[in-house]
């Protein structure tokens, strides 16, 4: 399931980078009125899912569209955009990669424990998103001038 989601992230990186960047956030907003919003599509099936779950009757959602951490659930799409906000962070260096990677499994990490705490649906990919991009755009900041000023010296970058 994670290397399909790889897969179905690939077209996302052709985007122009605005493009790419403003469609990311554009999608975790929708997912946060999906989720939580009163009218949230997401949020209506999770409930009911979590009502048969409790109710002892098996999953009634595709198994394709969801991965089941046992104790919480994320959907194929916000591994999709997990890759796809990676590739494009690998785009601009083995180091941005390496800490957008970071912030956004920490990003997870956080919104499996709140929900775990809470014990209510959440959106999975804010928390993410927003970490991965902030160190995207701060080691990219940081790491592209030391990166030019070393090709200009002449050393292998």
């Amino acid at each position: 399931m994670v290397a399909g989601s790889a897969v179905m992230a690939w077209p996302f990186l052709s985007f122009p980078e605005l493009t790419f960047w403003a469609g990311i956030a554009a999608i975790t907003l929708w997912d946060i009125y999906a989720v939580l919003g009163p009218g949230g599509p997401l949020g209506f099936i999770m409930k009911h899912e979590t009502e048969r779950t409790r109710a002892g009757l098996p999953s009634g959602l595709p198994p394709s569209l969801i991965y089941d951490g046992g104790t919480f659930l994320l959907g194929t799409g916000d591994l999709m955009l997990y890759a796809a906000v990676l590739g494009r962070a690998v785009n601009s260096g083995a180091v941005v990669g390496l800490f957008v990677a970071l912030g956004v499994a920490g990003g997870v990490v956080i919104t499996v424990a709140v929900t775990l705490l809470t014990a209510r649906v959440l959106p999975a990919l804010p928390v993410a998103i927003v970490l991965g991009i902030a160190l995207y755009a701060s080691t990219a900041l940081a790491t592209s001038p030391f990166v030019d000023m070393l090709s200009r010296a002449g050393a292998v970058v």
